[in-house]
């Protein structure tokens, strides 16, 4: 079986997006490490977004300078390891702002259609040029920010333009519809890797795009209420030091509170992940895919919620995988 650690190499979402260093170059070069001791190569989704207001910003700026210079190093260096450099949008930094150290964003343009179409388009090619000039080679995979890619209806011709083959913003059997996202991947194929042509959730056998969707599985809610319990007894504080966005209700007064009981006696469902408390699932997720004879296990992360105890509880993981199995990047699926 194949595993693909892919990471989503951004600051945080929310208004407060937080520091470069604490929450992308300190958190990488810790998981960095430990991808060295192994010799695992893996595929990084970088907002670049995010980093083209870096680069506008950075002008006159000492200190934008050389957080340009931090993660131009970094990213240069990562592939050059051989790990797959690829494009990430978040559209809400592109009136980015930057004050007393921290970054801050614009939520109204949260998703690619809270833009204009040849805005939207523009965001695209201007993303893959400057990976391109960090790193000398064009990315061919995306993925959405918060997966919100099922409403973009140029995405056949967008990828095409830009040389995008491959998608994973497909969060298997989620739906997340609120002020600022949308999608809804309840009804996709059963396959975990298919091909498409305009709609990421629909196969077709001869599409000209490959679609790498993202499992989640369903945990117990008193389970993950007391395996978090456990992980607070440790110090367990994240380099990141920005602020999460919750992403807005569209209910209100009874609705509310009827949706949030729901959820409390609803099971959990979660992507395999080094972030909080599914770091702890891993093991149990992989013997899972192992037994269906899965083409894959993927496990997702960001940088900016990495902490000690996670990333110590990921290399253990990683101590129990069959030799028979390997780390995979997403172009060599």
């Amino acid at each position: 079986m194949r595993i693909l650690l892919t990471l989503d190499y951004e600051l945080f979402n929310g208004v407060v997006g937080g520091s470069v260093f604490n929450c992308l170059i300190k958190p990488m070069e810790e998981l960095e490490k430990i991808l060295d001791n192994y010799g695992l190569k893996i595929t990084i989704f970088v907002d670049a977004c995010f980093l083209l207001s870096l680069k506008r910003l950075k002008q006159g700026n000492k200190t934008l300078e050389h957080d340009w210079s931090l993660v131009s190093s970094q990213l240069k260096r990562l592939a050059n390891k051989g790990h797959s450099i690829q494009l990430h949008l978040h559209p809400q930094w592109i009136n980015a702002k930057y004050k007393n150290g921290l970054w801050y964003s614009d939520l109204n343009k949260y998703k690619l259609t809270d833009l204009k179409e040849d805005e939207a388009r523009q965001l695209f090619s201007d993303g893959c040029h400057l990976i391109n000039e960090i790193i000398g080679k064009n990315p061919i995979a995306f993925r959405a920010g918060d997966y919100c890619i099922q409403t973009y209806t140029l995405l056949q011709e967008t990828f095409s333009e830009v040389g995008i083959s491959i998608d994973s913003s497909v969060l298997r059997n989620k739906c997340t519809i609120n002020e600022r996202e949308w999608f809804d991947y309840t009804r996709i194929p059963k396959d975990y890797k298919y091909n498409f042509s305009c709609s990421v959730t629909e196969k077709q056998e001869n599409g000209c795009f490959v679609e790498v969707s993202i499992p989640t599985y369903e945990h117990n809610i008193l389970d993950v209420y007391f395996r978090k319990r456990k992980l607070s007894k440790y110090s367990n504080k994240t380099w990141g030091d920005g602020l999460s966005s919750t992403g807005g209700q569209l209910d209100r007064g009874l609705e509310k509170v009827l949706n949030r009981i729901k959820v409390l006696l609803s099971p959990i469902r979660m992507s395999a992940s080094i972030d909080g408390v599914s770091v702890t699932y891993l093991e149990e997720i992989y013997k899972y895919e192992k037994s269906k004879n899965s083409s894959y296990m993927l496990i997702m992360g960001h940088p900016k919620t990495f902490t000690p105890l996670y990333l110590n509880l990921f290399e253990k993981f990683l101590s129990k995988i069959d030799v028979n199995d390997n780390f995979s990047t997403i172009d060599n699926l």
